[in-house]
């Protein structure tokens, strides 16, 4: 529409549009459209753009949003750690570990689903061990049907 200017919301809006697209490539380059037309991301933006991530398993991408989230002031929540474990478990990265014991750094509660990709990624990663012991030690945590 002429003369009208997208906000935060409208951006986060086309972001998710592309992340349910699997169009990553394009999320990205709304995200970076919406710094340059100096709008500052929210907590929906960045989860937006982290999602699109996790859906192509993009773990860079995912891990650096999560990053310049909290560069950027703005606080993840579970949806912005969980999208960011997936992304990680999807491409066999092990960094799904540490962002998993990230979480109680933040006092951010995981939930099956942080230990359900956790340890899909450990079974990705060959790494037994690991997945043995979120068994034991994850509150809470029930392997998920597969």
């Amino acid at each position: 529409v002429k003369g009208v200017e997208p906000d935060v919301v409208c951006f986060s809006a086309a972001i998710n549009a592309c992340a349910k697209a699997r169009e990553v490539k394009q999320a990205l380059a709304l995200f970076r459209e919406m710094r340059m037309n100096g709008l500052r991301p929210d907590l929906i933006s960045y989860n937006a753009v982290i999602g699109a991530c996790s859906k192509c398993g993009f773990y860079k991408g995912a891990t650096a949003a999560l990053e310049e989230m909290r560069n950027d002031g703005v606080q993840p929540d579970v949806i912005s750690y969980n999208a960011t474990i997936s992304a990680c478990e999807k491409s066999a990265n092990g960094n799904a570990v540490a962002l998993l014991a990230t979480t109680a750094l933040v006092t951010i509660e995981p939930g099956n689903f942080s230990y359900n990709a956790v340890t899909s990624a450990c079974e990705k990663g060959a790494d037994w061990q690991t997945a043995l012991a979120l068994l034991a030690a994850g509150p809470g945590f029930r392997w998920q049907d597969r």
